[in-house]
């Protein structure tokens, strides 16, 4: 038999910024060497009022699914997808 444990420690949309950083300045450096911030590919976007309650669930849960987002949103997956798409090739998101 297996048994699964899930243990939640803190709320979604949790503050760990005040616990400092949690890797050496070395480590940081490294990794942004290795994967440096993607370019934005596209024209800037402005934000829009209805994006307000996608960015208000995607600030609690930024892992969020699209079912999820589009379940709190009222929009359609397909909405989402091209939202999301459209504002991360931006660099807006």
């Amino acid at each position: 038999d297996t048994l699964m444990v899930l243990r939640a420690y803190s709320p979604p949309g949790a503050d760990w910024r005040h616990l400092g950083p949690s890797l050496p300045a070395e480590a940081v450096a490294l990794l942004q060497e290795r994967y440096p911030r993607p370019v934005p590919q596209g024209p800037p976007v402005e934000l829009r009022p209805d994006d307000t309650p996608l960015l208000a669930v995607l600030a609690e849960d930024g892992r969020a699914s699209q079912a999820t987002l589009a379940e709190r949103t009222g929009w359609t997956p397909g909405r989402i997808a091209r939202r999301i798409e459209t504002l991360e090739r931006s660099g807006t998101l």
